[in-house]
């Protein structure tokens, strides 16, 4: 491989993961300073920032937090997976552009695979001092 060096989005701070798009290209995860973020790209070149609904400021306090965070696509839904200490958030997308805040989930250290259409997430389940694993379906 002959690997070439390209330029970072200017408000990349950091990322913690990286996925194929669902119609091809890549979607990038993680933070723009103090903030979740995401950027696409169709070529890898030239990245698009994303667009984020946080359903409360508590988010906020998860990148704080040194988040987990993982992307899985499933059929045609980017899934994004970002986990605290205490909980797990999960925002989804048709595009890697646009994202809409899906729910919160009582795991914690979580992260998210898929396969066709169905998703699993694995974590730990504070509470109860043991693993956890969750599967879902994209309808």
């Amino acid at each position: 491989m002959d690997w070439t060096a390209v330029p970072a989005p200017n408000d990349m701070s950091a990322v913690c993961d990286i996925a194929p798009g669902p119609s091809g290209g890549f979607v990038a995860f993680g933070t723009a300073g103090d903030r979740l973020a995401s950027w696409s790209s169709d070529d890898g070149r030239s990245w698009r920032p994303g667009a984020f609904d946080l359903p409360d400021t508590s988010a906020q306090g998860l990148i704080s937090a040194s988040p987990h965070c993982s992307l899985a696509v499933a059929d045609e839904l980017i899934v994004a997976v970002v986990s605290g200490p205490h909980e797990t958030r999960v925002w989804t997308s048709e595009d890697g552009e646009v994202w809409s805040f899906s729910e919160l989930l009582d795991i914690s250290y979580a992260m998210v695979a898929a396969s066709g259409d169905r998703l699993v997430i694995v974590g730990y389940r504070e509470g109860e001092q043991a693993s956890a694993v969750l599967r879902a379906t994209v309808r």
